[in-house]
């Protein structure tokens, strides 16, 4: 049975280097630090949609703030005021999963 480790040459600081059969075959990154940067990477660029949505809510809710309830302009609906609105539809998501409770 073969190993699935490779020892590599010793680089010129006198250090050991081993991999993985398959990383060396494919040519996947034969260093630890840089598999790092790109998951770090790749954690980065999917968060920035999250920080964009966040933005946005902070900076619309500071505005509202400025605007309308810091002035007393926003007043709260009556009863009254949502009986005469119109009925309209809603959509009510329900989760297909199972739950384990």
């Amino acid at each position: 049975m073969t190993s699935r480790f490779v020892w590599s040459q010793r680089d010129h600081d006198g250090h050991d280097h081993f991999l993985l059969r398959g990383l060396q075959r494919r040519g996947l990154p034969r260093q630890p630090e840089t598999a790092a940067a790109i998951v770090a990477l790749a954690i980065l660029l999917s968060s920035l949609d999250d920080l964009f949505i966040d933005a946005w809510y902070w900076c619309r809710r500071a505005a509202r703030w400025w605007s309308l309830e810091r002035t007393g302009r926003l007043q709260p609906l009556t009863p009254q005021q949502l009986r005469e609105r119109a009925e309209q539809p809603i959509a009510i998501m329900v989760p297909a999963g199972k739950s384990r409770t």
